[in-house]
């Protein structure tokens, strides 16, 4: 459905349908990387307003949570962040590192490994939707965020502040079938960012 039905309306719908594909290439990529029947899958794309980021301070409020954050560059900006509760976290490090460890903070090694993971991720994702955009999206060394997610959420609140009244919002879930567990992939953009093709004219 439209944001609003007159002249320059968001065109969510069509958004909606260029990112689902672009989460196909992304969890392609995943599954790839891990070897794990993975699912990456839309859960919303809205507009919304840069005082509410519900979904993400819910998750802020898990302790066991590991935060990834890119910075979106190229022809657009904004960020991709992803949290993953450490059960996800640690299924990941079995297949890319051979980790068995159930509990203490994450090594150095585990950390880069996450790291990598995140830029497949982001790299993946921005790729394929610039490529149906039209647009060069590309994004930054991914940042790690382990026992300060209410820092990261700051971060994308005073980013939300920036970019004025409305961003739009692509809302990911990532699922593991086996353990029955979920993260959380977010993109968070201004409005022009994504202009393109999300602003349709009447009669068009």
């Amino acid at each position: 459905m439209d944001a609003s039905s007159g002249k320059g309306a968001i065109d969510l719908t069509r958004l909606r349908d260029l990112s689902e594909r672009s989460m196909r290439r992304a969890e392609e990529s995943l599954r790839s990387l891990l070897g794990q029947p993975l699912r990456l899958t839309i859960c919303a794309v809205h507009t919304l307003p840069a005082s509410t980021l519900s979904a993400l301070a819910e998750d802020a409020e898990c302790a066991s949570l590991v935060g990834l954050q890119s910075r979106i560059t190229g022809q657009g900006n904004g960020r991709v962040v992803m949290l993953f509760p450490m059960p996800m976290v640690r299924r990941f490090l079995q297949a890319l590192v051979g980790s068995s460890t159930d509990a203490g903070p994450l090594t150095e090694m585990e950390q880069s490994a996450i790291l990598e993971l995140g830029n497949i991720l982001a790299s993946s994702f921005l790729s394929g939707l610039g490529d149906l955009l039209g647009r060069r999206l590309l994004h930054s060394a991914t940042e790690i965020y382990l026992e300060n997610i209410p820092q990261l959420i700051r971060d994308v609140h005073a980013l939300f502040h920036a970019f004025g009244s409305k961003a739009l919002v692509v809302h990911g879930v990532l699922e593991d079938a086996e353990k029955h567990v979920q993260g959380r992939f977010f993109v968070l953009s201004e409005v022009a960012t994504l202009e393109p093709i999300v602003h349709s004219p009447v009669g068009r």
